[in-house]
């Protein structure tokens, strides 16, 4: 790094200062401080890593309309391990439970695949 150049890292972002003074306009302080407010709005700390759980079941048939049962299962499943492990119902929540859904071709039928990030 040249001297006299300070690097500042805010929340995963570079912003290098030449003598106190932005390098992006290198003219005034006051952009400098405007450019690390701005920065600073606009990065929100990193959130702490959800908990992420997932069931998978395989129905036997490659018809949509026949799956119904392989993904109450599923979610059957998943509500059970995570009821275990929070010890709290997650259909029971005010916010309600976000589930994603994927399927997936496998020789005998279907994948299903339920996944809850808590």
């Amino acid at each position: 790094m040249r001297p006299g150049v300070r690097r500042l890292a805010l929340t995963g972002t570079d912003l290098y200062l030449v003598g106190g003074l932005s390098a992006h306009h290198g003219h005034c302080t006051s952009c400098a401080e405007r450019q690390m407010e701005t920065l600073m709005q606009t990065d929100p700390e990193p959130e702490a890593e959800a908990t992420v759980r997932t069931v998978t079941v395989e129905a036997s048939s490659t018809h949509p309309e026949d799956w119904g049962r392989a993904t109450a299962l599923a979610l059957s499943q998943l509500i059970q391990e995570i009821t275990a492990t929070t010890g709290t119902d997650p259909c029971r929540d005010p916010e309600g439970l976000d589930v994603s859904l994927h399927i997936k071709a496998v020789p005998e039928g279907e994948s299903i695949t339920v996944t809850w990030r808590g």
